[in-house]
């Protein structure tokens, strides 16, 4: 998981056009997802997993939305 998270970071500087803030809102996604892949344990009900598959997208659209009201790259 750790692995594919930095694969995915290093893949958004590939693109040709990469606006400002692109970077800044998938380091903060990046902390974020190996943050929560660290507090995972073998242990945990269902339940822990479902709710962050799901928490993931809505905290990066919240990232990408907050940095587009304060700076407006988006």
């Amino acid at each position: 998981g750790f692995f594919l998270v930095l694969v995915y970071f290093f893949m958004t500087f590939l693109k040709d056009e990469l606006q400002p803030l692109e970077g800044l809102a998938n380091g903060i996604l990046l902390v974020f997802l190996v943050f929560t892949l660290a507090m995972a344990r073998k242990g945990q009900s269902r339940y822990y997993a479902s709710f962050w598959v799901e928490a993931v997208p809505i905290f990066w659209g919240g990232i990408t939305v907050m940095l587009d009201i304060y700076w407006g790259y988006f």
